[in-house]
């Protein structure tokens, strides 16, 4: 055996622990996609309108997913959780409004 061959199995027993060998699921390609579409409709909202309307709707994403928490997996906001939404909702109509 050579050496670089036992340079690649040593590697290999290595990075072994960190790789997956389940396959990758289809739910994990449909995030991929949405957060690629997410990305490119960020860059041309700021290409094609102003960065103070389109970077609120980057800070909006936590309260989407606090929403979408409640609708598909049955969590439960408190009370700061509920009034941090509406607050985003809010702030993000109000500068909508006023561009």
């Amino acid at each position: 055996m050579h050496s670089a061959d036992l340079d690649c199995a040593a590697a290999e027993r290595r990075i072994r622990p960190y790789v997956s060998e389940t396959p990758v699921q289809r739910s994990e390609w449909l995030s991929a996609l949405c957060g690629a579409l997410g990305l490119l409709t960020f860059y041309l909202a700021l290409d094609r309108g102003s960065a103070s309307l389109a970077v609120p709707v980057i800070g909006f994403y936590p309260a989407v997913v606090a929403v979408h928490s409640v609708a598909f997996l049955d969590e439960k906001l408190s009370g700061l959780q509920v009034l941090g939404v509406a607050l985003a909702v809010s702030g993000v109509a109000l500068i909508g409004a006023a561009g």
